[in-house]
């Protein structure tokens, strides 16, 4: 759920390309209906005026499977996972399954706003030209959801992962959402968050993640643009 790099790998691709690469994270949430594994068959088969929208869908998969590859990042989620097993962060077996690696996620995006600030409003942006959005993923989002609404609230958890503290908390909020929707109770506070947050920052730093992810974003960029060709 890294919407800042997933939105810096695709921004050569403009704004309907930044919003594409969002959106596969966005299943199952609140604003998106759940389409299944094949998510870029679906939007480039049924928007097909849109390409840059599916090229966005492409790019997320590409740097998803790069990242997966990555044995920097590999060890950030197991070390993030030795983190959240030995401090009391009251996460539980259900949550620690899945905590490490949106750990390392939002760890990635707000080491990347540290060096670009602004990538938090370009993530955001893409969700302003409405009358286009509307038209774009009419066909899968939830009823009733206001985009205008979604738009700000998007902004507020990228912005919040400018300091150690909004990271923790935006963690939290996700991962109770998250549990609820599976049936897993949440505790009311997660302790100990901010000390795995701050630990597996710097190790990313020192491990050199904005070096691994700039050359993740080129390699990103090359492979989209080869199918654009």
């Amino acid at each position: 759920m890294n919407y800042i790099a997933h939105s810096k790998a695709a921004e050569f691709l403009g704004m309907l390309g930044v919003l594409g690469s969002q959106l596969p994270d966005m299943q199952g949430l609140r604003v998106l209906h759940r389409r299944g594994n094949d998510f870029f068959g679906y939007v480039s088969g049924n928007y097909p005026d849109y390409s840059h929208l599916s090229l966005g869908v492409l790019s997320h998969n590409v740097l998803d499977r790069l990242s997966n590859n990555s044995p920097l990042l590999s060890e950030a989620k197991q070390d993030a996972k030795r983190m959240v097993k030995a401090a009391d962060t009251g996460i539980g077996m259900y949550g620690l399954m899945v905590a490490h690696e949106m750990i390392v996620d939002i760890s990635v995006d707000s080491l990347l706003l540290e060096r670009e600030p602004g990538l938090a409003q370009m993530a955001a942006d893409c969700w302003k030209d409405l009358p286009v959005v509307q038209q774009c993923i009419a066909g899968f989002t939830k009823e009733g959801v206001s985009l205008e609404e979604f738009s700000g609230h998007a902004l507020e958890i990228m912005a919040s992962y400018f300091t150690v503290q909004g990271c923790a908390l935006s963690f939290s909020m996700r991962l109770s959402r998250l549990m609820a929707q599976n049936g897993k109770p949440s505790p009311n506070d997660y302790r100990g968050l901010e000390g795995v947050f701050h630990h597996t920052r710097e190790a990313l730093i020192r491990a050199g993640c904005i070096e691994e992810m700039d050359c993740l974003f080129e390699r990103t960029r090359q492979a989209v643009e080869q199918l654009m060709e």
